[in-house]
This record gives structure tokens, C-alpha cells and sequence, in this order.
């Protein structure tokens, strides 16, 4: 890219052009292109400068004759010059160039980065002024992660893709930073809490990025907050501050701090782990190393515009600023969301839930604790249940089952289950059974086996599956046919094999059927 000349060099190629140097003179002594020295020679033609007695313009004068110059120079007519004026209404209306580009198609051919180049020199913008915000003691922390690269888990045997969490007190410049793996909620909160314990003390409030796990609407002014993440700042006294949709520079001072860590941090520790023969850097001694580097570095370095250290304003200014930390670490916890189905209850965590039933096909919101599972419809607490202990264990609540809760669970096939399961195990085998018959429908001989229980009792209608699990005949016939001919009232006898199983007897003894001498029997003879 050629290099920009100042005024003060070009105002030097005109005295050099008076004093009659040529042109292939100057270019070979100052290294200035031809191109602008013919252009400069010229300009000075034009006005004379190089008349007897005329002096050198000034450099202001200079730049002034340049830039007017530039902007009407001699040239052919653009195609866009009947339309400057449209061009400047859209652009103080601050349309795109390709929004600029399809209104400006119609009227005339031109390519979109022809537009953008027309636009750029004829309206160049006015530079924005920047206000330098002040910080306070105490007030504000940013929060991000920031990705650093692949590293290999000597614990877990694998390559995992690593990220550092950032959380930088404004005032101070003083950051706690983790190594995290994934950037899931509870990696986020748990980062929190970690900088909170760090500081010995919580900010007024934190600026997240419009992350999933923070923010999960990104609007400045009606931000839909995390229901967790809410949470976390009601137990610790924060505000939520979620930064402006596009508007990363609105906090700088943790983007900058990612890209402090990225540069001076991350290619140390590289450096270090290929001198151990890692190319792939190992993560054991990654943290710890982050920490060194953050006390023995980062918070050591001088402050430009400050002329102080970050560990030192943080020790002198910000650490008692802080909001004091409560007497117990907050309680992780984890928000999902789940469907009812239709037997009115929700999974998670391959546990099932009860929630009132006219919630049936609706989505609900759970709020998971080490302890319980409260589930709210919207904003409405509708279950609370204690944590299921084991797996696909039924944590039911009867308040939540309909008036008619048995004739209810006759018309679903999850209902129909459900309760076959509730009379006994055999019994919801044999329900299943027919339910996952894939050439006659199930439904109907799955309900009129339940409505057994009705005629014959519950402990018959389980004696009578067991007999035909026994026989591996798991038919609504067989069943029926067992209690209506009082077969399951009368004993039978059950032989077992050498794993404790049920095994079949033969109601004749071997060789009934054998038409030879009774020497013979099962086909062997008697020695």
C-alpha cells in the first residue's frame, strides 16, 4: 500500500520544482510517486506559483486546493451525479449501500460497490466524537467469554475445545478469569459466583453480552431476562445491565480483555506446552497458569491515563465499594422447559413429574434445585415436587389427577399403561404387550383386560397375567379364559432351572408316546 505524503513533503516538491529539478529527480530523491509529482506540478502551474516573485502557498492552503481538487475534479460526467440529491437524503437517512444500491437500480445500471465508492468520496462522513466515560468504585463488572482453542484433557483422555471467562471490574481493571469448556448456564453462573468470592465482595451491576444463557431476548429496552440468571442477581444484589444488541464497544473493557488474554496469555502457554513435546497444548496446568499470569501480568501492569496499577486501585479504591457477600453460596440451579404429556406429567432428567391435568399438550417452565423441582405455567406456580432420587421414578401428586382419573387414562395409550402398571408390574407387562402389537390394533383388548379387575378383583387378575407370562401367551383371550375357567385359583406346579427361572413340564411322562419296549426310554437303553 503506497504511503500517505504530508503537506510539508509536497509543499518541499514544489520548491524543488522551482528551484528546476525535474520530475525524475524528485521522485528518485524524496521516493514520492510520479504520478502526484506531475499532479502538484500541475496545480502550481495553474496559479502561478512558479512565476518570479510569487511566494509558496502555506500548507493549509495546500491541503485546502488538494481536497477541492479532489472532490470536482476534471473529469467526464458520473452516472450518479443527476441523483446526488436522493443520494444524500438516503444516506442522512442512514440507509445501507445495497438498501442505497436496489432504490438507485432502476435508474441506472451500476454495480453496488460503484455506489459505495460514488457515495464515500462525494459525502464522506464527519467523524463521531467519542465521550470518555467515567467509572466509579464498585459499579459496574463486564462479563464474556471468549474462545482460546483446542487442548487436550489428560483426565478425560481427549481433545475438548477451551474458553475463558472474563470478569473485569471497570474502575479497576482488575478480572477474574476461568478456563471453562462448554458455555452452557451453569458453567456461566458458577463463573459468577467465583469472581464474586474472588473480589471478596459483588458489584452494583453486571454488563453481560446478549448470551443464551444471560439474556434471551437481545433488546436494550425490554431485555427478556434468564429466569435463573435473575435469580442469582436477586441472592447477590446486582442489577442486570445486558449490553446493547451490535453494541460490543459498549463494553470494551472486557472485549479487550479477551483479546489481552488471546495475545499475551494463550501464546505464552503454548510456547511452554511445546517445550514439554505437547503441540497440543494439555489443560492440567492451564488454570493455574491463567492465575499466575493474571496476579504476576495483567494486575501489575501499568494503567495509560492512569499511571497506577490495576491491583493496586482495585486494593485502595474498589475492594471496600463492594456490595458484601451473603453469609451462604447461592444453591446452582438449572431452568428448562418440557411439554405435559398426556398422562399430565413432564420428564426430565429421566424422572417423571405430575402437573395439574388441564396443563395436558401445554409447554411448562422448570426451575430444578439439588433438592426440588418447582414447575410454573408462565409465571404461575403450578407443582412442586421433591427431586426424583433415582432413575424414572414417578414423583405424583393425586391433587393433580382429573375427577374422572380412571376413565380418563381408558382413552391413552400412556394412560392405559400407567395404570395396568399401578395394579401390578405383570399386569403392565401384558397392557404393553398388546399396545406394541404392530398388525392388530391394542386399545381395545388393552381396556377390556383392565376392566377385569372389575368382575374378578385385583389379586386375581394379577394371578391370571402371571399364568399367562408363565406360558408366554399374553393374549386378552388367554386371560379371560384363565379367570372365567378358575384355572388361576387352582395350584400348579412350577419347575425351576439351574438360573431360577420358570421352566415348561410336560403333563405326560417321557416315553408315553414311545411304541418301543419298555427297555427303552427317552431313547436310550437301559445298561
Amino acid at each position: 500500500m503506497p504511503r500517505r505524503h504530508s503537506m510539508t513533503e509536497k509543499r518541499e516538491v514544489l520548491r524543488r520544482m522551482r528551484l528546476g529539478h525535474s520530475i525524475r529527480q524528485i521522485n528518485k530523491e524524496t521516493g514520492m510517486h510520479r504520478t502526484i509529482i506531475r499532479d502538484l506540478k500541475r496545480l502550481a502551474e495553474n496559479h502561478g506559483w512558479f512565476n518570479q516573485g510569487e511566494i509558496l502557498p502555506a500548507e493549509e492552503t495546500l491541503q485546502k486546493l488538494l481536497l477541492e481538487r479532489k472532490r470536482n475534479p476534471a473529469r467526464v460526467p458520473h452516472l450518479l451525479d443527476p441523483y446526488q440529491e436522493q443520494l444524500i437524503k438516503w444516506i442522512e437517512d442512514e440507509y445501507s449501500y445495497i438498501v442505497i444500491h436496489k432504490l438507485i437500480s432502476p435508474e441506472v445500471m451500476v454495480s453496488e460497490a460503484t455506489v459505495r465508492r460514488y457515495c464515500q468520496s462525494h459525502f464522506p462522513k464527519a467523524p463521531k466524537p467519542t465521550y470518555l466515560r467515567s467509572t466509579s468504585p464498585g459499579e459496574t463488572m463486564e462479563v464474556d467469554f471468549g474462545y482460546l482453542g483446542i487442548v487436550y484433557d489428560p483426565k478425560e483422555k481427549r481433545n475438548r475445545k477451551a474458553w475463558v471467562f472474563s470478569g473485569r471490574l471497570n474502575h479497576s481493571r482488575v478480572a477474574y478469569r476461568e478456563i471453562v469448556y462448554d458455555q452452557k448456564q451453569l458453567s456461566f453462573f458458577r463463573c459468577h459466583i467465583h469472581a464474586f468470592e474472588y473480589f471478596g465482595g459483588v458489584p452494583e451491576k453486571i454488563v453481560p453480552d446478549n448470551l443464551k444463557a444471560a439474556v434471551l431476548k437481545a433488546s436494550f429496552t425490554d431485555p427478556i431476562v434468564n429466569r435463573v440468571y435473575h435469580r442469582l442477581a436477586e441472592y447477590y444484589g446486582f442489577l442486570i445491565a445486558p449490553c446493547k444488541p451490535y453494541s460490543p464497544n459498549l463494553k470494551g473493557g472486557v472485549e479487550n480483555d479477551i483479546k489481552y488474554i488471546k495475545r499475551n496469555f494463550w501464546p505464552q502457554y503454548r510456547e511452554q506446552e511445546r517445550q514439554f513435546g505437547h503441540e497440543v497444548p494439555h489443560s492440567d496446568k492451564l488454570q493455574s497458569y491463567l492465575e499466575k499470569w493474571s496476579e504476576n501480568t495483567a494486575h501489575k501492569r501499568i494503567i495509560q491515563g492512569k499511571g497506577a496499577r490495576p491491583i493496586d486501585l482495585f486494593q485502595e479504591e474498589e475492594k471496600d465499594a463492594l456490595l458484601p457477600l451473603p453469609p451462604q453460596r447461592w444453591q446452582e440451579t438449572t431452568w428448562a422447559c418440557a411439554k405435559v404429556q398426556e398422562t399430565w406429567r413432564i420428564q426430565f432428567d429421566c424422572a417423571l413429574y405430575s402437573v395439574p391435568y388441564h396443563l395436558i399438550g401445554k409447554r411448562v417452565q422448570l426451575f430444578i434445585t439439588d433438592e426440588t423441582v418447582e414447575i410454573y405455567d408462565e409465571y404461575t406456580l403450578v407443582a412442586l415436587h421433591s427431586r426424583a432420587k433415582r432413575p424414572w421414578q414417578h414423583m405424583h401428586n393425586p391433587a393433580h389427577d382429573p375427577p374422572n382419573v380412571k376413565e380418563y387414562t381408558a382413552f391413552t395409550r400412556d394412560g392405559l399403561v400407567q395404570s395396568a402398571r399401578s395394579i401390578s408390574p405383570e399386569v403392565g407387562m401384558v397392557v404393553q404387550s398388546l399396545l406394541d402389537r404392530k398388525v392388530v390394533e391394542g386399545l381395545n383388548p388393552a381396556r377390556a383386560l383392565l376392566r377385569l379387575e372389575k368382575k374378578y378383583g385385583k389379586e386375581r387378575l394379577i394371578t391370571a397375567c402371571e399364568r399367562a407370562i408363565y406360558y408366554d401367551n399374553l393374549e386378552y383371550r388367554t386371560i379371560k379364559s384363565i379367570l372365567s375357567q378358575n384355572l388361576d385359583l387352582k395350584p400348579e406346579e412350577k419347575s425351576l432351572d439351574a438360573y431360577g427361572n420358570y421352566c415348561f413340564t410336560f403333563s405326560r411322562p417321557v416315553g408315553y408316546f414311545d411304541s418301543r419296549p419298555a427297555s427303552f426310554t427317552g431313547g436310550l437303553r437301559d445298561e
